[in-house]
């Protein structure tokens, strides 16, 4: 009875869920086209300010950001954006979600936003965020920024 309840111990310590990413937790990977189809919004810009904040529930932080936009792609134009993601740091505490996009003031980037009656999120978690560094796209290996413009407009486009 014993050697039984080793091995499913030992099997359920090796066991590894293999079915649908979105209830175990996984971000489902996105194509340039599903990030334009799911997004409210893509813009251009530099993240100007940062605030963190509890939830009105508590227990949970958020931050927003607002974003200095020096180009809309897609979406109402607007000379800026807030965007809120969940997390960050106050009051000593520090709360991150590993899927969530991380912003830093003064960066320029683009991002795909989605606006619900909730506010402003970054569209498919980190995956919606690209940061641009020195003209190239630092997710996209030996990728310019107006490579990947005509890529998100071409995207656009096809989905009209």
């Amino acid at each position: 009875m014993k050697s039984w309840m080793i091995v499913a111990l030992c099997l359920g310590l090796f066991w590894v869920p293999t079915g649908n990413p979105q209830v175990e937790g996984s971000v489902v990977e996105l194509s340039l086209q599903q990030l334009v189809e799911g997004s409210t919004h893509c813009v251009r810009g530099v993240v100007v300010s940062q605030d963190t904040a509890w939830t009105e529930a508590g227990g949970m932080l958020e931050t927003t950001y607002t974003l200095q936009v020096s180009e809309t792609l897609l979406g109402q134009e607007s000379p800026s954006i807030n965007v809120t993601i969940p997390g960050g740091d106050k009051d000593g505490v520090r709360i991150r979600n590993a899927a969530a996009p991380v912003y830093e003031l003064g960066e320029e980037v683009v991002a795909f936003l989605r606006t619900t009656p909730q506010g402003t999120t970054t569209y498919g978690w980190f995956q919606g965020k690209y940061t641009i560094l020195d003209g190239m796209v630092r997710e996209l290996s030996n990728t310019n920024v107006e490579s990947f413009r005509t890529a998100i407009l071409n995207a656009i486009a096809a989905s009209k």
